[in-house]
């Protein structure tokens, strides 16, 4: 965990993840940069409460964690979604390896979901 990194820190970090992704992180942000999920701005290695998220659009509040490494930690995603209202959807990089027209899938309905949901009066 990365809590205690300062901002040039930060950065700094997030640059260097940018700079040498997984195979499985460059295969789904060639699917996600440019607008190319629904629309909407993704950014990769986004410093968020100290935490780095693979991929992150702010506009579903939406974040999407890749690899065996991340696996699942309720401490971290329940913190995003209380604090900031980010949910996380985590993939294996197998996942994106064997469907990634199914890992896909799932972000496009994620998203419509939450944009179903943000719209809803309530």
């Amino acid at each position: 965990m990365f809590k205690t990194i300062q901002p040039d820190q930060q950065r700094l970090r997030a640059r260097f993840l940018r700079k040498y992704p997984t195979v499985a992180q460059e295969i789904l942000w060639r699917k996600l940069r440019c607008k190319r999920m629904c629309g909407l701005r993704f950014h990769r290695q986004k410093p968020k409460l100290g935490y780095f998220l693979h991929f992150y659009c702010p506009s579903a509040k939406l974040a999407i964690e890749t690899g065996a490494h991340q696996q699942n930690d309720p401490d971290r995603d329940m913190e995003l979604r209380n604090r900031l209202g980010i949910l996380t959807l985590r993939f294996s990089d197998e996942q994106i390896y064997r469907d990634l027209g199914l890992v896909l899938q799932a972000i496009q309905e994620t998203i419509q979901f939450r944009r179903k949901n943000a719209s809803a009066p309530g």
